[in-house]
């Protein structure tokens, strides 16, 4: 399950996994923040949605989140022109570690920005390819392989 932390100065992006083997919640908070609409932090932003896959496969983790169609001039004083898409992706197997083990540890660091937060799919920036989306979700195939769909905005 993905949420953000309440309280309009805490919006922390939270995951919370259920194991159903011991019957405990386990949480991670991540350093991201729900930057609100536009980034003016304050307002809140119920299309700012956490799309959440698992891969079957590798049992990998993957969330997409917080995106409301932002480019380098989306806002339009261009606050998040550096921060347009926003992916964290897990190492194999977290999702299946230990209770003890299911911590923030489990996810690839973002070398270039210091968190968790990459700008890409792939560790190559693309403004063209990975600006204006918005709505994540995740789905499988019919042989598991972990698919996503967003609705990307039209230029105007």
């Amino acid at each position: 399950m993905t949420w953000y932390k309440g309280g309009k100065e805490n919006r922390n992006m939270m995951l919370t996994r259920y194991n159903t083997e011991t019957g405990t919640q386990k949480t991670i908070e991540f350093p991201h923040k729900h930057t609100g609409f536009r980034n003016v932090w304050y307002i809140g932003e119920s299309h700012n949605t956490i799309g959440i896959g698992v891969s079957p496969l590798d049992g990998t983790i993957h969330l997409l989140f917080d995106m409301h169609a932002y480019t380098r001039t989306r806002p339009t004083n261009g606050s998040l022109a550096n921060d347009y898409f926003r992916y964290s992706y897990s190492k194999k197997n977290a999702a299946e570690v230990p209770d003890e083990e299911f911590t923030l540890d489990q996810f690839v660091e973002d070398s270039g920005a210091g968190d968790y937060t990459h700008l890409s799919l792939n560790g190559t920036l693309d403004y063209d390819a990975f600006s204006e989306f918005t709505y994540p979700q995740f789905f499988l195939n019919t042989q598991g392989d972990l698919f996503f769909s967003m609705r990307k905005s039209i230029k105007s």
